[in-house]
């Protein structure tokens, strides 16, 4: 990733440990993370403008591995301001292509602090990864379809899509780079109060009854992470 920030500029840094036991969603499966899905740290910070080398964000395969837009994303450009960077380190190189695996990396955000716009976990799954957090940020993999990237707000328990946001996800082989304007993310007013969490899964297309392995940090049961003051 030092081709888009200076990895020193991440001044906020989680050490996860490798080989974690992980509770499935439906807090009673486990498993051992392992490679791809082993979550061994995260680090966070906010970039300044003159930090990011905007040339090399653009769509697709280049020197630094893969880069992922959303759907509807207007280029990056001189301009966007500070960035919000958040990266997740793993055990594992992560594929640009499996014939057979489905991947799900996810940025979790409980953007404003208010527990009341929070997404609530369904029944059948009440340790959802993504429980107590009202934005989404995916990367997600499909064999046969590639990478792709959503950004999303909880409103009525439901994600609902971000249009034309500027986020994106650097894929340099073991290392996951979430990289947006920090503005457009969460907003100067949110800073004091959001707080985020990381995870990583991976199933072979029947995640209730066929292989899965996953790791979450921190756990549902734990406090979600301080995102790192501007």
């Amino acid at each position: 990733i030092a081709g888009v920030v200076d990895p020193a500029q991440l001044t906020s840094v989680e050490q996860c440990g490798t080989g974690n036991t992980t509770k499935g969603s439906d807090d009673v499966a486990t498993c051992v993370s392992e490679g791809q899905t082993d979550i061994g740290c995260i680090a966070a910070g906010i970039v300044p403008e003159s930090g990011v080398n905007i040339d090399n964000l653009g769509r697709g395969s280049g020197s630094l591995g893969e880069v992922v837009w959303p759907p509807g994303a207007p280029a990056s450009a001189a301009g966007d301001g500070d960035h919000l960077a958040v990266a997740m380190v793993l055990d594992g190189p992560v594929p640009l292509a499996d014939p057979t695996l489905y991947y799900q990396y996810g940025w979790v955000f409980d953007s404003d602090g208010q527990a009341g716009n929070n997404y609530q976990a369904l029944s059948s799954y009440p340790a959802d990864f993504f429980i107590d957090t009202d934005l989404w940020v995916q990367l997600l993999y499909i064999p046969g379809s590639g990478w792709e990237m959503s950004v999303s707000d909880i409103v009525g328990n439901s994600p609902v899509p971000r249009f034309a946001s500027k986020a994106k996800i650097v894929i340099a082989g073991n290392v996951l780079l979430l990289l947006s304007p920090d503005e457009e993310l969460l907003g100067s007013a949110s800073y004091p109060n959001a707080r985020y969490r990381m995870s990583a899964f991976r199933h072979d297309g029947d995640y209730l009854y066929g292989f899965w392995n996953a790791d979450v940090h921190p756990t549902v049961t734990q406090p979600l992470l301080s995102v790192p003051q501007p």
